[in-house]
């Protein structure tokens, strides 16, 4: 794994359900796969991804991309649609989708989030998967919202972070 390159979850949901999926509250995985990190990958300037990127993609799973072209090429596909949907990639028979929350004022704006769900694959139907995904984008746009209510300087982003 490559320490400088991972994320970490800073809060976790879990329903009422006989098989659930959950990342514990300050966890920490690694950046290349998994919806999370596909969008955080996305979302930065392409020239930046060479140094984010090993030179050899490793494989998790069947469905793993390890062509570093075909990579980067789903990477621009996801920067376009602003959303990612992952199915079994990182983990098998996992699904995931994840959107942005794109901040452009100068206190979060490098403080990079991004809103997930996961749940097992097999439960995420076509039209479940569009609702998901007009339900996570709504919400940025929402913590967008309420963003511009904080004053400037009101938040130690270090403390944010966690460090």
């Amino acid at each position: 794994m490559w320490p400088a390159f991972q994320f970490n979850s800073r809060l976790s949901s879990e329903p009422n359900r006989p098989l659930r999926v959950a990342a514990r509250a300050g966890s920490r995985r690694e950046l290349l796969f998994g919806a999370t990190g596909l969008m955080l990958l996305a979302a930065l300037p392409p020239e930046s991804l060479p140094k984010y990127l090993p030179t050899k993609l490793p494989r998790y799973t069947a469905r793993t991309l390890v062509s570093r072209s075909r990579f980067l090429s789903r990477l621009s596909k996801i920067r376009e649609e602003g959303y990612v949907v992952e199915r079994g990639e990182y983990t098998r028979d996992l699904a995931g989708i994840a959107v942005p929350v794109p901040w452009t004022d100068s206190v979060h704006r490098f403080a990079p989030l991004t809103l997930v769900a996961v749940a097992p694959e097999n439960r995420l139907t076509a039209s479940l998967e569009k609702r998901t995904i007009k339900t996570l984008q709504r919400t940025a746009q929402m913590l967008l919202g309420a963003a511009r209510h904080i004053p400037a300087g009101s938040a130690d982003i270090a403390d944010i972070a966690g460090n």
